[in-house]
């Protein structure tokens, strides 16, 4: 029972380290929470949430484990399941219990996912398939086709996304925040599922606005800045933006297309940056897997991700036993950094992570490839700053301990920074962060870990418009090149030396439809380009917007 003990220390440490002077730390042992859980566990339960609260988690599962008996003790839905890796929605009350079952490995939370038309139809030749040029036998506009899409921020009335008779050509949502309607086959969320109830819901729960902006590109019927696939049916997914709730979303999909006995054509524009980015990643396998098992009958695409100008992944090959990397980074905003170090073998290596200064050395930490237990530590310079620094191993979608992963939230003081320094033996190794830059890093391998499956189309964006005219009559310009990569846009090559992304696709600007619920937060009106009063909502004005990416 040493794993339940040091747990509900932790737990309960949240509320006690607000009174408290001291540093605190918890091991875990053995490692079955990953260090995103134990960050997530702590983040809920300082701000006092409900404990039967759930969390949705990738399981590892051990051989043989018997699904039926751990749903029943513990009261976890299981919804994906491919090889030794499921999807499930965990009660929090009863996480640290079913950790501890014998058919667990581990529990892994995993980072929230991120956000990753006119000229893009020229460039990209979409053009001549809407039309049906001699070059091709007949036109291809997307009819009798599916488009998938998984993200957030959807305004499903947009006239973007209408039919001539005024009807939504979104004809099924999954949003998986949702809680007022038909709970989903997955057991969580809501389903709209007749234009009444589409037309009544009018938008998913986020109040974000990258859904819509995405679906428009894909499969906009307006009038201005028409879609790829115009004459396509819709079905989405609003995802939780967690790495389950995008596997669970995928699968949500195969099954509808299946089910309808259609083609369908999915996009994921959103993924996570860290990660072994060599395709053994839990979600990119879980991925590969769900394709494979549906028969290639479903075509996938991946953003590679809007971290390409970022230094902020190094990779490096080594011959002999010593100093792998050394290097420093400073989060962005002085507070939270996620870190990933991975190796191509299984030989285990050391991480230190220690916070230096002027002053000195005011923390420092360690942990091996191959520990059995994951180290959390709070309030790390002995004052009450709501720190928390987390280290686990990790495991690739093989099993293999291969991998650490660090979660901290730190505030800062002037001048001081994070050092990591990697030891180990021969073999080659990658290490990346989340959202700084590692002070020796490069761009190169800054894809998104999502994207670097062997089976879904990774795609990358080039520049299509470097300007444009705003509603205000403001051009609108940038110093890119019209042709060339779009600066931000991930990099190759995947960890185990394949050249990705697949293909480059227009991605800055593009011109798309804005989710007219969207947060005032999340927009940005010097953006806005084209405006429509709704004809069949006469007080409802419609807009368009630039974005990049």
């Amino acid at each position: 029972m040493i794993m339940r003990k040091k747990f509900v220390c932790m737990v309960t440490a949240a509320l006690a380290f607000m009174a408290s002077a001291q540093p605190f730390q918890s091991i875990y042992y053995p490692s079955k929470l990953t260090a995103s859980t134990i960050t997530r566990v702590h983040q809920r339960a300082s701000v006092l949430r409900s404990a039967d609260e759930n969390i949705h988690a990738i399981v590892r599962l051990c051989d043989e484990a018997d699904l039926d008996r751990l749903a029943a003790d513990y009261g976890v839905a299981f919804n994906v399941v491919t090889g030794n890796l499921a999807t499930a929605v965990i009660p929090m009350s009863a996480l640290v219990d079913f950790a501890e079952d014998p058919d667990v490995e581990n529990v892994d939370a995993g980072n929230s996912v991120k956000a990753m038309t006119d000229l893009a139809r020229e460039y990209s030749h979409v053009d001549a398939l809407h039309v049906g040029l001699p070059d091709f036998p007949r036109s291809f506009t997307g009819k009798g086709v599916l488009i998938g899409v998984i993200d957030t921020g959807f305004d499903f009335m947009h006239p973007a996304f209408r039919d001539a008779g005024g009807n939504s050509r979104i004809i099924h949502v999954w949003d998986q925040s949702g809680r007022n309607g038909n709970t989903s086959s997955m057991g969580y969320g809501v389903v709209f599922d007749t234009p009444e109830l589409i037309r009544s819901a009018a938008h998913d729960v986020s109040r974000d606005t990258h859904g819509s902006h995405v679906a428009a590109i894909a499969a906009s019927s307006a009038d201005v800045y028409k879609g790829m696939a115009p004459e396509s049916d819709i079905v989405v997914v609003a995802t939780d933006k967690s790495e389950s709730g995008i596997i669970d979303a995928l699968a949500y999909l195969l099954d509808y297309a299946e089910k309808e006995k259609k083609p369908m054509a999915i996009n994921l524009s959103m993924g996570t940056v860290i990660g072994f980015k060599d395709g053994t990643d839990p979600i990119a396998s879980m991925i590969d897997g769900l394709l494979d098992e549906s028969g290639k009958k479903c075509l996938m695409a991946i953003a590679a991700g809007n971290e390409g100008h970022r230094n902020s992944t190094i990779v490096t090959e080594v011959v002999g036993q010593g100093e792998v990397i050394n290097t420093s980074f400073t989060p962005p905003s002085h507070m939270r950094e996620n870190v990933f170090i991975g190796c191509s073998t299984t030989s285990a290596f050391q991480v230190s992570l220690s916070l230096v200064g002027s002053d000195g050395v005011a923390f420092e930490t360690s942990i091996s490839s191959d520990a059995s237990e994951s180290v959390s530590h709070e309030n790390i310079t002995g004052e009450k700053d709501y720190s928390l620094v987390t280290l686990s191993p990790m495991k690739d979608a093989d099993g293999l301990q291969r991998g650490v992963s660090v979660n901290l939230y730190a505030p800062l003081k002037e001048g001081q920074k994070w050092k990591l320094v990697v030891t180990g033996a021969a073999g080659k190794y990658i290490a990346c962060c989340d959202y700084g830059e590692l002070d020796n890093g490069s761009n190169a391998s800054t894809m998104a870990a999502t994207a670097c499956g062997k089976i879904p189309i990774s795609v990358g964006a080039y520049v299509s418009r470097d300007k444009f005219t705003n509603l205000q009559g403001m051009e609108r310009s940038s110093d890119w090149t019209v042709g060339e990569r779009y600066p931000l846009s991930g990099m190759g090559p995947t960890f185990d030396g394949r050249d990705k992304p697949d293909v480059l696709a227009p991605g800055a600007h593009i011109i798309s439809a804005i989710n007219n619920y969207a947060a005032s937060y999340n927009v940005n009106r010097e953006y806005f380009v084209y405006t429509y009063v709704d004809s069949l909502s006469p007080f409802r004005t419609n807009y368009w917007f630039a974005m990049v990416g």
